[in-house]
């Protein structure tokens, strides 16, 4: 019932985190170059959050808590970067730390 739980979790994560991410390749959609960046960007991510969680859950040694471990750390992982797309999407005119500016 805790790994159903968790892994329902995570597939809500992971469906706002790809919701946020379309959202911001929409605003990008103009830019080739921006737009390429972004998809390299969260290519990587998951490469990071794959690995991360690896080594998260390196001590259940693929024991019976395993995957309920590694479903926390993919939604907790998935949600930060939700949150950090979304970000994006706030940013005010000006603010050369952010990719994406309102004009």
């Amino acid at each position: 019932d805790i790994n159903e739980c968790v892994g329902k979790a995570y597939k809500k994560a992971d469906a706002e985190l790809n919701a946020a991410y379309k959202q911001v390749a929409a605003h990008v959609k103009g830019d080739d170059e921006l737009h390429k960046k972004l998809v390299g960007a969260q290519r990587e991510w998951i490469k990071f959050r794959d690995a991360e969680c690896d080594f998260v859950t390196a001590g259940a040694g693929g024991g019976s808590a395993y995957s309920m471990a590694l479903s926390a750390c993919l939604t907790t992982l998935t949600q930060d970067r939700t949150k950090q797309l979304d970000s994006y999407l706030q940013c005010p005119e000006g603010d050369v730390s952010c990719p994406i500016t309102k004009p």
